[in-house]
């Protein structure tokens, strides 16, 4: 699946033929890889089924992310490495220790989704290493990427998201063969004609779409 239309990417491109339509499709899907990457979300796409993540009781930054932090006579927060519609399915305390695997009940926590955030109502999550086990979903819909018409709503992904995602997977292919044959040229002879490729790019990518991409990114709080 991914996070753009392949009706929008063909409009994009002035693409009518459907011959393009399976690498069109793989270059989408390479698209929102990127994106996901960049942003550090594994779960900017949602995933067909929960998935699990493991975070330790620090008060630290560990690989970019504040995991649990305590405060004395205040809720304990956890700061999940994903966000934006979040599900979650069980949080197990003390997971895979002797005499552990607590489920904690989900009226002792609470979930705010857009941010990402699990707020504990009790301080009664145990000190360890990776102990703390979430099972969870979130990310946007992405249901009928292939098929959708681009005048129909595409699930709940942002317009801003999917640009950015169209703008990424364009580069891919007019950088191949079957596209442009742009790669690592800044200006093509055609019919005479000198063309200049002026869009600006950082780390191979569209800026544009970075900095689109930037406002999905995970940073440490």
């Amino acid at each position: 699946m991914a996070l753009a239309r392949l009706t929008v990417l063909k409009e994009h491109l002035n693409v009518s033929t459907s011959s393009l339509d399976t690498t069109l499709k793989n270059y989408l899907k390479a698209a929102t890889a990127i994106a996901s990457k960049y942003t550090k979300r594994s779960m900017l796409e949602r995933p067909s089924s929960a998935e699990e993540e493991f975070y330790s009781v620090e008060n630290i930054d560990v690989g970019g992310y504040q995991e649990l932090s305590f405060s004395f006579g205040t809720p304990t927060q956890l700061y999940l490495r994903n966000k934006f519609n979040l599900s979650v399915t069980s949080i197990i305390d003390d997971y895979d220790k002797t005499g552990g695997d607590v489920t904690i009940d989900s009226g002792d926590y609470t979930v705010f989704g857009e941010e990402g955030v699990v707020r504990f109502n009790k301080d009664n999550i145990s000190a360890g290493f990776k102990n703390v086990k979430v099972t969870y979903k979130a990310g946007y819909t992405t249901t009928d990427w292939d098929t959708a018409a681009s005048s129909a709503t595409f699930g709940d992904v942002p317009e801003d998201l999917e640009i950015a995602v169209i703008f990424i997977a364009s580069k891919l292919f007019l950088d191949s063969k079957k596209g442009d044959d742009r790669q690592g040229l800044s200006s093509k002879t055609r019919d005479g004609e000198s063309v200049s490729f002026s869009a600006i790019f950082e780390r191979g990518l569209p800026s544009v779409a970075l900095m689109i991409l930037d406002n999905y990114r995970v940073h440490p709080v």
